[in-house]
């Protein structure tokens, strides 16, 4: 999709292209990152990720995942950040 979006925008104005490009490789290493931690607030592996090249369900099942609540309290990845101490 994003080879789709730069192949347009380099027909519309090459250093567009070249924008969305290094854009693309600036936000891909903190997108990994979030998509890791995300699975640990459920008690899940990181490797979760992955499942997005099963198939197109995959992906519906990785969007499922990042938006659903944390497990509550401590899970085997850390404490819950969303706890108050007090």
């Amino acid at each position: 999709m994003v080879g789709i979006i730069v192949a347009v925008a380099e027909k519309i104005l090459p250093v567009g292209a070249f924008a969305i490009g290094v854009f693309y490789l600036g936000s891909l290493v903190p997108f990994k990152l979030v998509a890791t931690g995300r699975p640990h607030d459920n008690n899940r592996s990181g490797w979760w990720q992955l499942i997005i090249f099963s198939s197109i369900i995959g992906g519906v099942q990785l969007l499922l995942l990042m938006c659903i609540k944390g497990t509550l309290g401590e899970n085997k990845f850390g404490d819950d950040p969303l706890v108050t101490s007090g």
